[in-house]
């Protein structure tokens, strides 16, 4: 097992976290208002770059949080740096609009990557129509397959019955090409979900969501008496972020499709002080952990200070808030022998940039200074939450 590494720089921090001996995680936190989209973008992924090739990594999954205003620069930049070092540069990048908490530019950047360590495994480019929309990897066996920039078709009239039909075709979109694989949504163990203007149509994305879930029968077991923590769901993260597009959602999301063997182990990972999301209408487990030969995984979803009955707390108080939110994720996963220190990626949602110091004060008191997060300014899905967080954690065997 490498060790983990904390590179800093004036205006960015780069941490990388292992996980297990082949994969690896990479978070890029911008933490200066004087951070140049040109040169500090480009010194970004330099330094990724070299990353990359020590460890020989190949990525699997990217995603960059920062003004739409800025992409354009931000990812030609990322285009030249990458061209330059005969990465294909077809391979897709989630972009999602992730305001970094003084106003414009580049907010951070998150990398999975992955390392292969015998001849059966590969890594290839996931493509519908001949258009890239994710990667694929055979890895222990399995396959996986992270897709992403997943979208419906804009084109229907009306904003709320487009809402409707973009979020049903998005739905039906990765399942097909999940189908294209051998699987279906049932081998989905996590999806990201970005939906533009989250505060005006939470509630009906969520019916929408449990429509298709219900065609694609991920619940088709829920009326006959099992309880809303028995029923298998990914881990999801459902957040503000609007998209180049201009798509009303648009989602990554990661599939396991079993190809015999029996790595790795999958199973729902419960909460202890938040029960079943699905109890109000959410369709998502609250994390999801794959077991490898090597370490296990915890993917967590976004996870905010919420009660065991759903009740939203601390209205107002962005430091109760984070500190509810932090204890929530603790206790989440304490039944798999991690703490918040094993952490290796984190996303942090700040519904007002003016709480951002008190974040940074919550976990110096947590002794969290160093974690891996990207933390920019979004709504969460309810008008009283303040703040939100999803992670990864990983603990080696």
């Amino acid at each position: 097992m490498e060790q983990n590494l904390v590179l800093e720089f004036q205006q960015f921090i780069i941490y990388v976290n292992f996980s297990g001996t082949c994969q690896a995680f990479l978070t890029v936190s911008v933490t200066s208002e004087h951070f140049n989209s040109g040169r500090d973008v480009f010194q970004i992924y330099q330094n990724i770059l070299h990353i990359l090739n020590k460890y020989d990594l190949q990525i699997v999954h990217e995603r960059l949080f920062g003004s739409n205003t800025e992409r354009e620069k931000i990812l030609s930049v990322r285009s030249k740096v990458i061209s330059s070092a005969g990465i294909n540069d077809e391979v897709p990048v989630t972009f999602i609009q992730g305001q970094p908490v003084w106003g414009q530019g580049l907010a951070g950047i998150q990398i999975q990557a992955l390392k292969l360590k015998n001849s059966e495994d590969k890594i290839w480019i996931v493509k519908e129509n001949d258009k890239a929309c994710g990667r694929g990897w055979k890895y222990d066996g399995q396959y996986f397959i992270l897709l992403q920039n997943i979208y419906g078709n804009q084109n229907s009239p009306g904003e709320f019955d487009n809402r409707k039909y973009q979020t049903a075709e998005m739905f039906e979109r990765a399942q097909r090409i999940i189908n294209s694989y051998g699987g279906s949504f049932r081998n989905v163990v996590r999806t990201w979900i970005y939906l533009n203007n989250i505060l005006d149509w939470y509630d009906d994305f969520n019916t929408i969501r449990n429509e298709k879930f219900k065609e694609f029968r991920l619940l088709a077991n829920s009326p006959n008496g099992k309880l809303a923590e028995e029923i298998y769901l990914p881990s999801s993260t459902g957040i503000e972020g609007d998209n180049p597009v201009g798509a009303s959602a648009v989602m990554d999301l990661l599939a396991v499709v079993p190809n015999g063997g029996g790595a790795p182990k999958i199973f729902q990972t419960t909460g202890v002080k938040q029960k079943s999301p699905y109890r109000y209408n959410s369709a998502f487990s609250r994390a999801m952990t794959l077991d490898f030969k090597d370490m296990k995984q915890v993917l967590i979803s976004g996870t905010a200070a919420i009660d065991e009955n759903g009740k939203s707390l601390h209205p107002g108080d962005a430091r109760s808030q984070v500190k509810k939110t932090l204890e929530v994720v603790e206790y989440l996963v304490a039944d798999t022998g991690a703490s918040l220190h094993d952490i290796c990626g984190a996303t942090l949602f700040l519904k007002q940039a003016g709480d951002y110091p008190v974040y940074l004060e919550v976990l110096k008191e947590r002794n969290l200074s160093k974690l891996p997060a990207v933390c920019m300014v979004a709504d969460v899905c309810r008008d009283e939450l303040l703040v939100e967080l999803d992670a990864i954690i990983s603990i080696d065997k």
